[in-house]
């Protein structure tokens, strides 16, 4: 059914879920359940998938522009603003594409820096059913992989890091900050 307003239509792009659907949850679970469990191996695979989403997401993301990406470009171009509202887009299509199982919350959005918190992560739950004796958190190395890929694409100098993880706090939190200016 047409939409009566699509300039109010901020839904994502159906052929953008379909080219993001290779790598979706789903799909990794049956991979993580072919893995050994050792740390290296785990770490290594979650390394190469951010990698490979950080492509997709960019690439489909950059193809498929919905509502939501039209009015963030529209704000950066008035205000000269690209942080955060660009890589949020991004963040955004790679949980709602990839991940829609997942309770996540902005938790900052400012000028200088984005925080998200993950509550729910099904990545972690899959971690912890295929490979119970897990004591490290190997899924990490695949979403800072991910988002380093995004803000480095995009030529943004943020430092990514992850303040809070599920194994210590129930949460992974993750704190995006813009560099600030030596000149």
């Amino acid at each position: 059914m047409a939409r009566t307003y699509p300039e109010y239509d901020y839904d994502l792009p159906e052929g953008l879920l379909q080219e993001l659907s290779g790598l979706s949850v789903t799909g990794l679970s049956d991979e993580l359940s072919r893995r050994t469990g050792t740390e290296e191996e785990l770490t290594d695979f979650f390394h190469s998938y951010g990698v490979r989403l950080a492509e997709k997401v960019l690439s489909a993301g950059k193809k498929y522009k919905d509502r939501t990406c039209e009015v963030m470009e529209e704000a950066a171009q008035k205000t000269g603003l690209v942080f955060p509202g660009i890589p949020q887009r991004f963040i955004e299509i790679w949980f709602l594409a990839t991940r829609p199982q997942d309770k996540w919350k902005i938790v900052e959005s400012t000028a200088r820096r984005f925080v998200f918190t993950v509550q729910e992560c099904f990545i972690y739950q899959l971690i912890k059913q295929n490979h119970p004796s897990a004591s490290f958190l190997p899924c990490r190395e695949g979403c800072l992989t991910f988002l380093k890929g995004v803000y480095q694409e995009l030529g943004l100098p943020v430092r990514v890091e992850i303040v809070q993880d599920m194994e210590r706090d129930g949460n992974c939190r993750f704190s995006c900050e813009l560099a600030q200016d030596r000149s």
